[in-house]
C-alpha cells in the first residue's frame, strides 16, 4: 500500500509518495509518475490495494479531486484498476500485456529527449552513459540465437 512519507514506522515503510510543491509538475502527475516507478520497480505488485482517494488525500494532504485524477490517468495507462465500490488496485492484467507495436518508437522518443535535455544541461556523452548505466543497471542481452529462459 502506499503511504505519504512518514505516517508509518521506518522499518515497515511500504512504498511512499513524497510531494514536492515547489514543482511545476502538478501534484497528481507527481503522484503518477511516483506510482509508476513503484510498479516497475517491483514495490507494487499485480493486484496491490492503492488506499482509498480519500485516506491518500488525507496522508498527502491534498484534494481528493487531484486523487481521483491521478487514480484515472493511471488507469488509462491500464496501470491502475478503479471499480465502483471497490479500492483501486495495480491492474492484474499488467504483465500480461504484450508489447504494443509503438512502444519502443515511444520509449526511443523519449530516451531522445532525455539525451537532449542531459547534453542542454551540460552533462558530456561519457557523463550521460554513466548515469544511463546508474539508472538502469547491468542489462543482459541474450544473444540472438540463444534459446529463452524457462
Amino acid at each position: 500500500m502506499i503511504v505519504a512519507r512518514g505516517s508509518v514506522p521506518a522499518e515497515q515503510e511500504p512504498p511512499t509518495i513524497t510531494l514536492d510543491l515547489t514543482s511545476s509538475q502538478p501534484i497528481y502527475l507527481q503522484i503518477v509518475e511516483q506510482v509508476r516507478r513503484h510498479v516497475a520497480a517491483g514495490r507494487l505488485p499485480l493486484g496491490a490495494p492503492l488506499p482509498s482517494v480519500r485516506q491518500l488525500g488525507a496522508d498527502l494532504g491534498v484534494n481528493v479531486n487531484t486523487i481521483l485524477a491521478a487514480y484515472r490517468a493511471l488507469e488509462a495507462e491500464g496501470i491502475v484498476l478503479l471499480r465502483r465500490g471497490a479500492r483501486a488496485t495495480i491492474h492484474p492484467r499488467l504483465a500480461q500485456r504484450p508489447a504494443q507495436p509503438d512502444d519502443m518508437a515511444r520509449i526511443r522518443a523519449a530516451l531522445e529527449r532525455a539525451r537532449t535535455d542531459a547534453l542542454l544541461a551540460g552533462l558530456t556523452p561519457p557523463m550521460l552513459r554513466a548515469l544511463a548505466a546508474e539508472v538502469f543497471g547491468p542489462v543482459e542481452v541474450a544473444p540472438p540465437n540463444a534459446p529463452p529462459e524457462a
